[in-house]
């Protein structure tokens, strides 16, 4: 638990990784049928296996929707 910090926050625990863990589940389901199907181990795996493009783009914690002009925004990865 995190001392001091209001019941709400982690309430949005969920909110938040239940998009991503979906996706994870997602690709590890692509990458096993693969295998299955013959494919040679780190075949076909993109950038996607590395998790950088992981955003949250709205959640309670960031605010509201995303600004289209905007380079980076809360709940993007940091840039290098």
């Amino acid at each position: 638990m995190l001392q001091g910090a209001p019941e709400a926050l982690r309430d949005t625990y969920e909110e938040e990784r239940l998009p991503i863990a979906a996706d994870v589940l997602n690709l590890s389901f692509e990458l096993i049928a693969k295998r299955v199907r013959g494919a040679v181990p780190g075949e076909g795996q993109g950038s996607d296996t590395l998790q950088l493009k992981v955003r949250y783009p709205v959640s309670s914690l960031n605010g509201s929707a995303r600004s289209e002009h905007a380079h980076l925004q809360a709940g993007d990865r940091a840039p290098d």
